[in-house]
């Protein structure tokens, strides 16, 4: 084959991936857009599907939006279906519906799963089902380290500020802790506090296991850290990476600077950095360390 040839066929794959629509199922907050920003410097045109009372209503700056609702599922399928996307990624926050209304969203999916005894189990089974109950519409789900994987933590530390020696046993301690925890279903994050377990994040989320461990008296002033205390936040072991990946951002590290901890360990290449240069400012600014971990 002539050089020219394989030079064409080359320049006709890369116009190929330039016109990959990237459909991105959005929720609330500001990590849609950085998906949506991520993912076109890989190759994708992005069109958020917005969930009406989740998406950001400024969506539409950043890309094409359609607004669909979460508790409609056969107009989403027929928008999906429209469109054609190359694939689907899960972006952003939301609230988990009662069970009530999940039954009644997921009884217009074609799926032979026992809906009650799935919506009896955590959020992790519940998300597979909904992936499941696209896939078998002809679907193509796609995780955000697929499309975006920069936005992943990478591992060492991140900002000016490395972890001491003094808190490498409580890394250790952290994570065999969210890998014992994993099969149960129950939260991603912990903080240890010296050589204890202070608390483990449930179904309430990081915020408010962050603001159970705020210290209820601190004579030494908001911000100061009185304790040794670290956050520690991972992905379970088997889970399904293209839907509820841990995320950290700004806020979280506001919310561990009130809980008197010093710093974060993040499993390197499953955690998700919202606004990152944001964050690592906020990090620097309290002085905060945040270290990549491989595990």
């Amino acid at each position: 084959m002539s050089a020219h040839r394989v030079k064409v066929m080359r320049t006709e794959r890369s116009a190929l991936t330039l016109t990959r629509t990237l459909a991105i199922l959005a929720g609330g907050g500001f990590f849609p857009r950085e998906v949506a920003r991520h993912a076109r410097q890989h190759g994708y045109q992005p069109v958020f599907f917005a969930l009406k009372g989740f998406a950001d209503s400024s969506l539409g700056d950043e890309a094409e939006t359609i607004w669909v609702d979460l508790l409609k599922p056969h107009e989403l399928l027929a928008q999906l279906k429209k469109r054609q996307p190359y694939g689907l990624v899960l972006a952003g926050h939301v609230r988990r519906p009662g069970p009530h209304v999940m039954l009644s969203a997921f009884q217009q999916f074609k799926q032979s799963t026992d809906l009650l005894s799935l919506l009896a189990q955590g959020d992790d089974h519940l998300l597979r089902g909904a992936l499941v109950a696209l896939e078998n519409e002809g679907l193509k789900i796609l995780g955000i380290d697929e499309v975006a994987p920069s936005l992943l933590c990478p591992a060492g530390t991140l900002g000016t500020i490395p972890p001491d020696d003094a808190y490498l046993k409580m890394i250790a301690t952290g994570f065999g802790l969210l890998r014992a925890l994993s099969p149960y279903d129950c939260g991603q994050a912990a903080v240890i506090e010296g050589s204890r377990i202070l608390a483990i994040e449930g179904p309430e989320g990081t915020d408010q296991m962050l603001k159970r461990c705020r210290p209820r008296f601190n004579w030494f002033g908001q911000d100061a850290r009185v304790f040794t205390r670290l956050f520690v936040k991972a992905a379970k072991q088997g889970q399904d990476r293209r839907a509820d990946l841990p995320a950290v951002g700004p806020r979280t590290i506001d919310a561990c600077v009130r809980a008197g901890i010093s710093g974060l360990a993040l499993q390197a290449g499953s955690v998700l950095l919202i606004e990152r240069e944001a964050m690592v400012a906020r990090a620097n600014e309290k002085g905060v360390f945040i270290t990549g971990v491989k595990t």
